[in-house]
C-alpha cells in the first residue's frame, strides 16, 4: 500500500507488525478469558496495544501493560477478597469505554510523536498511564481498606467507591500508583 510516507514496510518491519499483532492478541485473549475486560474492551485493547506497540516499541508499550496488568490483578483481588468491591460503580470488568478513558490520550500522543518526534510525548505519555493508574488504585485501594471517605469539595462523608470520594488509604495507593508508572 502506496501513501505519503512510502510502503507499510518502510513504516513498520514484519517482525514489529507480528510481535505487535502476537503481545496485544496475547493480552487481549488473557484478558478477556480471566475476566479483567469484556467482548468490547477485549477488542479495545487489542487495536490500542497494536497501535502503541507499532508506533513506540517497547519504550512506550512496558507502562501502558505495566499499568493494564496491575490494576487489573489489583480490581480482581479486591473483587474477591470484597464482595460488591472492585471498580464499585461499575462492573468490575473494564469496558470499549473505560479502555479509551484511560489509554486513549496515551494512544494519541504516541500516534502524534510518531509523526513529530519530540521527548515531550514520551513525557506527557507516561503521565497520562501514570494518572490513569493513580485514579485505579485509589478507587480500588480505597474501597478495600474502608478507612473514613469524604467527598473531595466539601468533605462530607461519602460512601467508598463514589466518584469524588477521598480516602487516606486511596490517596496512598493512588501515589503508588503514580510511583509504579513513573519509575
Amino acid at each position: 500500500m502506496q501513501n505519503l510516507f512510502g510502503t507499510a514496510t518502510d513504516l513498520f518491519s514484519i517482525q514489529q507488525v507480528f510481535t505487535a499483532f502476537f503481545l496485544a492478541s496475547l493480552i487481549s485473549l488473557f484478558s478477556y478469558k480471566f475476566n479483567f475486560l469484556t467482548f468490547s474492551g477485549a477488542v479495545s485493547v487489542f487495536i490500542m496495544d497494536d497501535v502503541i506497540f507499532m508506533f513506540g516499541g517497547w519504550k512506550w508499550t512496558t507502562p501502558m501493560v505495566t499499568f493494564f496488568i496491575l490494576s487489573s490483578l489489583i480490581s480482581k483481588y479486591n473483587k474477591v477478597k470484597n464482595v460488591g468491591g472492585g471498580i464499585s460503580e461499575k462492573n468490575d470488568k473494564r469496558d470499549l469505554t473505560q479502555v479509551f478513558a484511560n489509554g486513549g490520550f496515551a494512544a494519541i500522543l504516541i500516534v502524534s510523536n510518531f509523526f513529530c518526534s519530540s521527548e515531550l510525548f514520551y513525557v506527557a505519555f507516561v503521565s497520562s498511564i501514570a494518572a490513569a493508574c493513580a485514579d485505579t488504585w485509589g478507587t480500588e485501594i480505597g474501597t478495600f481498606i474502608k478507612g473514613k471517605t469524604v467527598n473531595i469539595l466539601n468533605f462530607k462523608k461519602i460512601t467508598p467507591g463514589i466518584s469524588g470520594g477521598v480516602s487516606a488509604a486511596g490517596t496512598i495507593g493512588g501515589i503508588c500508583g503514580a510511583f509504579t508508572i513513573a519509575i
